[in-house]
């Protein structure tokens, strides 16, 4: 089931962001935006959904829209839940979320050596639009249209 994420759920979430980004952090020098993001005023915007299976939150992704985008900062699964379609249906639940506010773009927003994440948003479709440097890190931007 996927639903919008509580309060109750933040220690879940939070321990799949330390657990799932974990490899990614060892790259990155200084704060790693996943692993010390503020998910309580992501909850309380309505900028984060579940994935939830016998009462244990499985997946996350965070997202906002914002005009005619829909953006994604971050989608994490707990290993149990990997390559079982958990990542698609949150991706396919953030696509109805920007349909329905009628955005035409899905963006996602990474750090530059996230090279799992890049590389899984590659495979769904996603195309790389931009590189930059954003508050002393290296991004990159990738998008497609909605369906």
């Amino acid at each position: 089931m996927i639903r919008h994420a509580r309060l109750s759920d933040l220690q879940q979430i939070r321990y799949l962001a330390q657990t799932q980004f974990a490899p990614y952090a060892n790259r990155v020098s200084g704060p790693r935006e996943p692993m010390s993001a503020d998910y309580r005023d992501m909850v309380d915007a309505e900028h984060i959904s579940v994935y939830v299976v016998e009462n244990a939150v499985r997946g996350f992704v965070c997202y906002w829209i914002d005009g005619p985008d829909v953006h994604v900062e971050a989608l994490a699964l707990a290993a149990r839940a990997r390559r079982k379609g958990a990542g698609r249906m949150l991706l396919d639940h953030v696509d109805r979320q920007g349909l329905r506010a009628h955005c035409r773009r899905l963006i996602f927003h990474s750090n530059a050596q996230n090279f799992e994440n890049l590389a899984y948003f590659r495979g769904k479709g996603l195309q790389e639009t931009d590189r930059r440097i954003d508050n002393g890190y290296e991004r990159i931007v990738m998008e497609r249209y909605l369906r």
